[in-house]
């Protein structure tokens, strides 16, 4: 694996390989974290906010004892200041490995000549997070013991948000965990053969669900977020068993009062991005 632009890349294996590496990982801790990465410089490019991806990326390399050269600074690589084919010939000498939050086409790095070190896709390039979702499986994994069996509510406004698009395709290769869509503002185009329910219908549906992962409103649709809050609070009092999943940061659309619920795992999905990014660094460059 060269890169790491979408969750295809990957495949069940290479998933699999990450998900075990992740667990390894953790199970070190952090005080006992390997110094995998000496001697190595990773580079981040960041053109778009990011608070959690950004500052779990930079911590899993400085914890595997990287350098880490943040190309952007703190305000972000603006989009029309510089093309990024630019900066990338300006800086792949200076790194061993990109960490690149642009909507930008990995193919043309190809085109150009550009793909000299690894990228890893942090956010937008071809609308997916491949490491979100990985994130977003090794919870689902920690929490259940497998992803065997499993049927995920997922709860989108769009079905073309990039946690969804990652997990959609991510569910390709897992054919025993079943998705279920909820709360599309409009059926999903192209992808016919997942069902998408209204959002109203999960709480009665809470019972044969696993889990439920919620993302924030892509409009910022307050009635849309209220009926799903709504629906969230009346599907844990239905299952109370149910594992609530989000991305973060979030909206209306997941009450504070849910934070109480015993099996929300949406702080634990976060930090698991420590452990599924150290995972990903380490395997790009053949040191774990």
């Amino acid at each position: 694996m060269a890169d790491l632009i979408g969750v295809d890349d990957l495949g069940r294996d290479g998933i699999q390989h990450l998900l075990e590496l992740a667990a390894m990982l953790e199970a070190r801790g952090v005080a006992g974290a390997p110094p995998a990465l000496a001697g190595v410089v990773v580079g981040l490019i960041f053109a778009a906010p990011s608070v959690r991806t950004r500052s779990s990326f930079q911590s899993a390399a400085l914890r595997l004892s990287a350098q880490v050269l943040d190309v952007a600074g703190d305000h972000g690589l603006p989009y029309a200041a510089e093309a990024l084919s630019d900066v990338l010939r300006s800086v792949d000498l200076l790194c061993d490995l990109l960490v690149v939050r642009h909507p930008w086409s990995p193919e043309a790095a190809a085109r150009s000549g550009l793909a000299r070190i690894p990228i890893v896709n942090a956010g937008l390039m071809c609308g997916e997070h491949p490491t979100q979702t990985l994130a977003d499986l090794y919870t689902l994994q920690q929490a259940f013991g497998s992803l065997d069996g499993l049927r995920l509510g997922l709860v989108a406004e769009e079905a073309g948000r990039r946690e969804v698009t990652s997990l959609r395709h991510a569910a390709r290769f897992f054919p025993e965990m079943e998705l279920i869509m909820y709360g599309l503002a409009e059926e999903p185009g192209g992808e016919p053969e997942l069902p998408a329910r209204p959002v109203g219908a999960l709480p009665d549906e809470a019972a044969q669900l696993s889990a439920v992962y919620v993302t924030p409103s892509t409009t910022r649709s307050v009635h849309w977020s209220q009926d799903v809050a709504g629906a969230l609070r009346a599907a844990v009092q239905r299952n109370p068993e149910l594992v609530l999943l989000h991305p973060l940061p979030r909206g209306a659309e997941l009450p504070a009062d849910l934070d109480g619920h015993v099996r929300s795992a949406y702080f634990r999905q976060a930090r698991n991005g420590l452990w599924v990014r150290e995972a990903v660094l380490g395997s790009l460059l053949g040191r774990l």
